[in-house]
């Protein structure tokens, strides 16, 4: 899904998410866009995405202002957030 349709399709589960009380959403990562992210913080929801198969993933989705992301290379993307926060 691309343009028009992809942003349509987020303003309508991010306002059913909000309207039902849902604190977040989460999203496998290949559905994770910066404009979903910033429709879902503009309804208030948290994004967490699922599941990175490998740490070299992690600096594109984390400069999307993600609020957490699973991984299968806990310690690998572990010590690579932690370089990206020294380097700040």
């Amino acid at each position: 899904m691309n343009g028009a349709a992809y942003v349509a399709a987020v303003w309508d589960l991010c306002s059913m998410a909000m309207q039902k009380g849902f604190a977040g959403i989460n999203v496998d990562y290949p559905s994770c866009r910066e404009a979903l992210v910033q429709c879902a913080h503009e309804h208030g929801l948290l994004v967490w995405v699922y599941t990175l198969s490998e740490s070299g993933m992690f600096p594109a989705y984390a400069g999307m202002k993600l609020d957490a992301v699973s991984t299968l290379d806990v310690s690998a993307t572990a010590t690579l957030r932690e370089r990206m926060r020294a380097a700040l």
